[in-house]
């Protein structure tokens, strides 16, 4: 039986918990990362949530209604520099909304996440089609990425 956990139910939950008193870095606001930080806001007790954007992203400011959130460019692939973001804003949840080609950098940023020794929960990229199995197809496959930084 596949007991797989899906993005879905995952965010739900982390919108149910007590999240007011939470910290969460929500790296990449583009087509999937704008929904989740307007879920995120949107909650009465929303927790306080910066945003990790690369230095070039086209997103350089948020939309009015969720600049509650602090947007912070940064290398995701320097982990050193994401540690120490994540250390000062105790962030303990980091959820990745990063399409396709930044996929490897989650290795970078679920790394600094561990290093940071405040990071409780890192939610990969796993927000669409299912990926159990695909690395096993080779690294030219897109979901292989994905499915390496799920499984670990």
């Amino acid at each position: 039986m596949n007991n797989r956990l899906t993005s879905q139910p995952l965010l739900v939950s982390l919108l149910n918990m007590s999240i007011s008193k939470r910290s969460i870095a929500l790296v990449g606001v583009g087509a999937i990362g704008t929904p989740i930080l307007r879920a995120f806001l949107n909650n009465p007790n929303h927790p306080t949530v910066i945003v990790l954007t690369r230095p070039e992203s086209k997103t350089r400011d948020l939309p009015a209604e969720l600049s509650a959130a602090s947007r912070i460019p940064v290398d995701y692939t320097d982990i050193d520099t994401l540690t120490a973001i994540f250390k000062e804003h105790s962030t303990e949840v980091v959820v990745s909304a990063l399409p396709p080609p930044g996929y490897k950098a989650q290795y970078a940023l679920a790394d600094a996440a561990k290093a940071s020794g405040t990071v409780k929960l890192f939610v990969p990229s796993e927000w669409g089609s299912p990926t159990e199995g695909a690395k096993e197809k080779g690294e030219k496959n897109i979901f292989a990425v994905k499915d390496g930084v799920a499984g670990g």
